[in-house]
């Protein structure tokens, strides 16, 4: 595999000459991990720049740390996939803040190409055009991940509006799904007392009471 060729091709050193590209490398350091080993941990002091060299990583979340269900109640959840040719850890370039999720090993020898923080910021400072198309090149990366997160929300706040259409007109008698043919997925609505699913169809059930209700998509 050749290296430099490899982050010729990555975003984040887009528009870097050959030789730049060789200094990026001198600071370079090549770690290997083996199949669950974590490579760093949500809510830690990570602030290194990763390539994958081989293998692949998992980035997760922990729902209980990012507040959103009672700690110890759910596990992990995958968010994301790094493999071959791919970068992690951008964001911890230009922030002090913990990391916001974990990596993990999910492969056998697993190899990944590590850029200190400290080592890139002298870097910058003797070749201040490193840094700058470094920078330039992450906020792009950045706001990339904004416009994505920015249609999830819209998504799901248009997944919200027809389930409360869907509630309001849901009787006892077999309901024809039209209104939420939009979603383009099958909607489970589970209460306490019964379990509906939705189809190209129909569907049959009586009303839940709203705060009852429990959601999910597939």
């Amino acid at each position: 595999m050749n290296i430099e060729n490899l982050l010729a091709q990555l975003l984040v050193f887009k528009g870097l000459t050959e030789p730049q590209r060789q200094r990026i490398l001198d600071i370079s350091e090549i770690n290997q991990y083996q199949y669950g080993e974590h490579i760093f941990d949500e809510g830690t002091d990570s602030h290194d720049l990763y390539v994958v060299l081989e293998g692949k990583v998992d980035i997760l979340i922990d729902p209980a740390l990012q507040g959103n269900v009672e700690e110890g109640t759910i596990g992990m959840k995958k968010i994301a996939e790094k493999i071959q040719g791919t970068s992690l850890g951008e964001i911890s370039l230009i922030d002090k803040y913990p990391s916001p999720n974990s990596a993990i090993c999910a492969s056998k020898d697993t190899k990944l190409l590590r850029f200190s923080k400290d080592a890139l910021a002298r870097l910058y400072q003797d070749d201040p055009d490193i840094g700058y198309k470094i920078t330039q090149n992450i906020a792009t990366i950045l706001s990339a991940k904004v416009r994505e997160r920015n249609s999830l929300v819209a998504q799901q706040a248009l997944s919200n509006y027809y389930l409360y259409f869907f509630c309001e007109e849901l009787s006892a008698e077999a309901y024809q799904c039209d209104s939420i043919i939009p979603l383009n997925k099958k909607l489970v609505i589970r209460d306490k007392h019964q379990f509906m699913l939705s189809g190209s169809d129909s569907i049959s059930g009586v009303v839940p009471k709203k705060e009852d209700i429990d959601i999910a998509f597939f």
